[in-house]
């Protein structure tokens, strides 16, 4: 056997040897699975939300799960990663939390197709800014800004948002969706509030609320 394929050899089995060595890529979901108590804003429809689509810091935008120590450092696990983008997996789990809490199947992730347009006016768009959302110091940290409008766009109301969770084990991927999953309950929780709030002063006012 000539140098060449005995070299060609030993770097395809060097190859071989460090597939069969790197460690398996674990894969996680954030869910909506709490019990929300449902808060109907108007007892005769079902309201129709927008979610806009939300903004994460560049940092965030990356599969691996993010941990931060301090004020400056930033972990990444390489072996566990979210299933899908991460803004789009927290747009979903808001929109079902929501739907939940305003007794409504009417919850929708914007832009709206445009043949459905029609079919779906809106009574409110949401739109959230998350700024912090990674587990700080061994704890899950969700730090949002976030808008309720009208279906034209004209502001009606806009909050900062603070949760902490509780201490979650290192190494637990699975304790700690499950843990920033709740927080993003906490926050839907409030959003539908406000919603709530907001139809409920619209009615005493005689408005519509549409």
């Amino acid at each position: 056997m000539s140098v060449f394929r005995r070299v060609g050899w030993a770097i395809a089995l060097l190859a071989l040897a460090g597939c069969a060595s790197s460690p398996p890529i674990h894969y996680y979901l954030l869910a909506a699975e709490g019990a929300t108590t449902e808060t109907t804003a108007d007892g005769t429809r079902e309201l129709t939300i927008g979610i806009e689509p939300v903004v994460l810091p560049g940092y965030l935008t990356r599969r691996e799960m993010v941990s931060r120590r301090g004020d400056n450092a930033l972990e990444l696990a390489a072996d566990h990663q979210w299933a899908e983008p991460l803004a789009e997996n927290v747009a979903r789990v808001v929109g079902e939390a929501l739907g939940r809490g305003l007794a409504s199947d009417r919850v929708v992730m914007l832009p709206i197709p445009r043949t459905l347009r029609q079919s779906l006016p809106l009574d409110y768009r949401v739109a959230i800014t998350l700024h912090r959302f990674e587990v700080v110091d061994g704890r899950p940290a969700l730090t949002a800004r976030w808008v309720l409008l009208d279906p034209d766009k004209r502001e009606r109301l806009r909050r900062r948002s603070e949760y902490v969770g509780e201490p979650v084990a290192a190494g637990d991927y699975a304790a700690r969706a499950a843990a920033q999953s709740r927080l993003l309950e906490r926050l839907s929780g409030e959003i539908a509030a406000a919603i709530t709030g907001g139809m409920r002063r619209g009615q005493a006012g005689g408005g519509s609320g549409r």
